[in-house]
Formats: C-alpha cells, sequence, structure tokens
C-alpha cells in the first residue's frame, strides 16, 4: 500500500493513535511534555486505507495538558460514546479521567448523501442531510436529460432550501417505505440501541409535510448494524439486524392504517446465515428488480460487489450469485446504490466523498419482467365520488372496453365513496372490511394520493406492481353507466 503519512513528529514515543471525534477512525495525535495533545484529524478519501490527515492547530489544541508524563496518561473510551477519553494512571494504578466533550466540523458531503424516493415516481432522488440538524435538501430525479450538461437532471425542491425542519443529526436518519404507499419515510435509527422512530412523508405540492407516528421499533443493538428493507416483497421495508458474520435477525413490517399495536413481527424463516464479512459492508438492495431485497457484500477496499438473490419464501432463500461488479478504482466506503432508472433495480452509484457528485453504472441485470400475471384489480371512477374495484378472474383475460359484472358472483370488490373532487385523479386510500372487499382471498389495503399512484398492500403477497391504467381517463360506457379508468394492479 505505501506510505499514508509523511509525518509529523521525530521522536515516535510521542505519536498517539486514537478516535477523536467519534468517527470510528482513528487519527494522528501528537504528545506534548505537559501531556498536552495536537494532531490530525482521519479523513477518507477515494482510496481505502489512505486517509487525509487534516491538520488541527498549533500545540494544545486538542488539549492542555495537566504537568504529567504522556507515559502515564492513556485515550481510552470510557463512557461508551465512540470518543477516546483523557485518562491519568496515577499511583496503584488510580484513574482521574477527562471526558471528550469536543466537537468538530469535520463532516464531509458524502456523510449527509442519501437516494431516497421522495415524490413516489419509482426512482430515487437526491437527499442531502444538514449534518447537525437532519434537514433534508432534496433534488427530485428528473432522468436522463440532454440539455443538461451532465446528461441528467436534478430538479430542485422548496427552490434548494431544506424542505422540513429535520428530527435528528444526519448520522441518524435513515429513509425507507414504512408504510407502503410508494414514498420513502424519514426515519431516526438510535445509534446506541437501534430503537427507529417514524416521521411519514406525506408528499406535498407546494408544501412538503410529514407526519411523526412515534416509536416503532425498539431495536436489537447498535443502529450501524440495521438496515431498513423489503426482504418479503410487499412495498413495505422490513428491519434487518447485522450479527457480527453478517448473519441477520429479520424483522417483517406488518405496519397498516388499522394496526395500533406492533409495526414489526419475527421473520425467523428468511434469516441469513451470513458470509464472514464486516457488517459494515453489506447492503440490502434490490438488484434484480423483483421487489425483493437481496444481500449485497461491497468490499470496502476495492469495491467489488458480491450478491446473493432473495428467493424468499422458498428455500434456501439466498442463492449466490457470485461478483456481479469488480470495482471502479474507488473506496467500497464510497459506493452508494439508487434507482436511477424506472426499472426497480438499483444502479451501483460512486460518490466523491468531499464535494456529493456522483458517478453511476447503471443496472443491466437482465430485461424488466414482462411475464403474463394472473391477477389483476384495476380501480375506476364511477361519479366524482364513487369508485368502483373490480378483480379480474384468474383464468379470464379482460379486454380494453370490458364492463365490470356486478353482483354476488360478479367482479366488484367494492364501490367505495370517497371525499375526491373532479379534479382528483386517483383515490389517495382505501382498505379492506371498509372500503374494499378482500381480494383473490387476501387482505389488503390501498394507500397513494388524489395526484399520483400508490401502492397495493396485501398479506403474503409479494411482488404486487400499480400502474396508471393504460385506459387512463378513458370512459367506457356499461349497461348501468359509465366508468372512468384510473389505475391497476397486478402480480
Amino acid at each position: 500500500m505505501g506510505g499514508i503519512a509523511t509525518g509529523a513528529v521525530s521522536d515516535i514515543s510521542k505519536l498517539v493513535f486514537a478516535d477523536m471525534n467519534g468517527d470510528g477512525r482513528d487519527d494522528y495525535l501528537i504528545w506534548d511534555e505537559d501531556g498536552g495533545l495536537t494532531g490530525f484529524l482521519n479523513q477518507p478519501t477515494n482510496r481505502e486505507g489512505v486517509p487525509l490527515f487534516v491538520n488541527q492547530g498549533p500545540a494544545k489544541t486538542i488539549a492542555d495538558g495537566i504537568k504529567k508524563k504522556p507515559s502515564t496518561i492513556r485515550l481510552a473510551d470510557m463512557d461508551g460514546d465512540g470518543k477516546d477519553d483523557y485518562v491519568y494512571i496515577g499511583d496503584h494504578g488510580a484513574l482521574s479521567v477527562w471526558y471528550n466533550r469536543g466537537t468538530t466540523d469535520d463532516s464531509m458531503a458524502i456523510d449527509g448523501l442519501r437516494f431516497a424516493d421522495m415524490d413516489g415516481d419509482g426512482v430515487d432522488d437526491y437527499v442531502w442531510l444538514d449534518p447537525k440538524t437532519g434537514a433534508p435538501t432534496v433534488y427530485l430525479n428528473s432522468g436522463v436529460n440532454d440539455g443538461d450538461s451532465l446528461g441528467w437532471a436534478w430538479k430542485p425542491i422548496n427552490g434548494g432550501k431544506p424542505i422540513a425542519s429535520g428530527a435528528a443529526p444526519a448520522s441518524q436518519v435513515v429513509f425507507g417505505d414504512i408504510s407502503g404507499d410508494g414514498l420513502d419515510d424519514y426515519l431516526d435509527l438510535d445509534p446506541k440501541t437501534g430503537l427507529l422512530k417514524a416521521y411519514l412523508n406525506l408528499g406535498g405540492e407546494s408544501e412538503w409535510k410529514f407526519q411523526p407516528i412515534g416509536t416503532i421499533a425498539s431495536g436489537l443493538g447498535p443502529g450501524k448494524r440495521v438496515r431498513i428493507a423489503d426482504i418479503d416483497g410487499d412495498g413495505r421495508d422490513d428491519y434487518i439486524f447485522l450479527k457480527d458474520n453478517g448473519g441477520t435477525t429479520i424483522y417483517r413490517n406488518i405496519y397498516g392504517p388499522d394496526n395500533d399495536g406492533d409495526k414489526y413481527a419475527p421473520m425467523p424463516d428468511a434469516d441469513a446465515s451470513g458470509i464472514n464479512q464486516s457488517p459494515e459492508e453489506i447492503d440490502f438492495i434490490d438488484m434484480n428488480g423483483d421487489g425483493k431485497a437481496d444481500y449485497v457484500w461491497t468490499s470496502r477496499l476495492d469495491g467489488s460487489v458480491k450478491v446473493w438473490y432473495n428467493d424468499y419464501p422458498k428455500k434456501p432463500t439466498w442463492q449466490e450469485a457470485g461478483e456481479i461488479a469488480g470495482g471502479v478504482g474507488t473506496s467500497g466506503s464510497n459506493i452508494r446504490y439508487a434507482k436511477l432508472q424506472k426499472t426497480g433495480r438499483y444502479d451501483y452509484v460512486t460518490v466523491d466523498p468531499k464535494t456529493g457528485a456522483i458517478g453511476a453504472w447503471l443496472n443491466g441485470c437482465g430485461d424488466p419482467d414482462t411475464s403474463k400475471k394472473k391477477h389483476r384489480i384495476t380501480i375506476a371512477r364511477y361519479l366524482v365520488t364513487v369508485w368502483v374495484i373490480a378483480e379480474k378472474p384468474v383464468d379470464k383475460d379482460w379486454s380494453s372496453d370490458t364492463c365490470f359484472k356486478t353482483g354476488k358472483d360478479g367482479d366488484t370488490r367494492g364501490t367505495p365513496v370517497l371525499k375526491t373532487t373532479a379534479d382528483d385523479k386517483f383515490p389517495a386510500a382505501l382498505r379492506s372490511g371498509d372500503t374494499m372487499e378482500k381480494l383473490y382471498g387476501h387482505t389488503c389495503f390501498y394507500e397513494g394520493s388524489t395526484e399520483r399512484v400508490g401502492k397495493l398492500v396485501c398479506d403474503g403477497v409479494s411482488g404486487i406492481r400499480c400502474y396508471e391504467d393504460e385506459n387512463f381517463v378513458k370512459t367506457q360506457k356499461c349497461r348501468f353507466g359509465s366508468y372512468t379508468y384510473a389505475l391497476y394492479c397486478e402480480w
């Protein structure tokens, strides 16, 4: 690997390595004769194992010293906050401790970068979080654009200003779809316990709104071991805790509009045994676009990628696929994954840690699934406030001019009356037992908005996809009235 620092002291006995700012990287520190400290903070670069050491100033910048020899002083994390404290060892081993309460502005652009689908259009947007407040600034993904200097367009929301005040430091914020409505929600993940608080993303036009729903998971351990991803393919992101060897403890997301109890339930039949690699290098990402997150190991050394495809509920759940990317010359810690196109597959994204600039390698993992689906639900408008939910018989096809059959043996599974206006394009919410009957025998709910297609979530069903109907706004005249098509869901 070669040298990584030129050196700043001739007497090696004055050199010590310790984590001063709690970022998990040991810093280069120098003692003086009084036990004072100065040194260089360890910052990552594009090359794994080759850090940038940032000078913190003259002698005693970090600690003034206590008029004791450095040989009697140790640097160690005594209170578990991740930052090493200053400890004097007296006669007979007595300890005196000065706790590290210092702060540094050592955040890098990559630390605040997230990719999340903020507007529910099926592609991930560029989100930057304020390091201290977690306030999100969002640039919507507008896709390929030949008129843009970089060939890809990102549209700022709210004039490039934060769309919300933030609820936690950026280091604690992750995104995931908790409610199954297609919008990624703002999540506060406790770094010590893994406790999870949720703020549901309600979207917005001129003003973005988030609804706090409190704690949704009590946690299983350190937040850095937690991943939020959809394992069973039902459209709701599950809670995954990684063990030392990369094995998992998975809890299924059972959130629903009528669920006032636990939001997660044990899912041991999906657990992975582990690959004996660091949990920090493991993510759960949908690489093949089937709606279920796969087990992905990204090597920190060179950014190469190995995948185990998720075949849940079949056994074995995790099918080894080997290496799918060999790395592109940057550290794996600078690699992120994002759905940049509407394929359902996540793409490989490199990030400049200092500037947040990104480059992308689009995922060409096979063609999108075009197989014929057996199950199809159509939702159409009957009157301004009356909607029709219809279920296609499994053994039949519907033509574009189908009139739904009513009655006991008919196709309709509900005619909900909603508070919609003539300008509303879609229903915002539907649920079994209220505005909708069971669909193909499953209890379901639909979450979306009047301006966009949402998601249909059915117990025990994976891979449901909802789309604007091919005959959107087309009117179909039938015996008992006319329908205007809105959307359909299939699997």
